[in-house]
């Protein structure tokens, strides 16, 4: 999981996400911007190229942001196969309910 803001010192969290999204190391990473300043064209870079899960502009509710970390950490769970029980309430609860009538 990584959760970048648009605006860093050296690298814009677009870029940042796109080289994660190139890098095999990185290919099941799920991932979300933060922003304020992003354009229209950012914005859509950063869906297309660095294909985001998550998309924020500020200013972003905290309880929103950390409900969808949960979803996407509880979709990477299942996505790798693992063992969603080890977890218990972490997880996103309507995420697993979908995820397990799916089967």
């Amino acid at each position: 999981m990584v959760v970048s803001d648009h605006v860093m010192p050296g690298k814009s969290g677009v870029e940042l996400l796109t080289d994660l999204s190139v890098d095999t190391r990185f290919k099941h990473t799920k991932k979300v911007l933060l922003t304020g300043q992003a354009t229209h064209q950012d914005t859509i870079v950063a869906i297309n190229r660095a294909r985001i899960e998550r998309y924020f502009e500020k200013p972003w509710q905290a309880n929103e942001l950390r409900e969808a970390v949960r979803q996407l950490v509880t979709e990477f769970v299942f996505d790798q196969g693992l063992d969603y029980a080890e977890w218990g309430e972490e997880l996103a609860q309507d995420v697993v309910l979908a995820r397990l009538s799916a089967r």
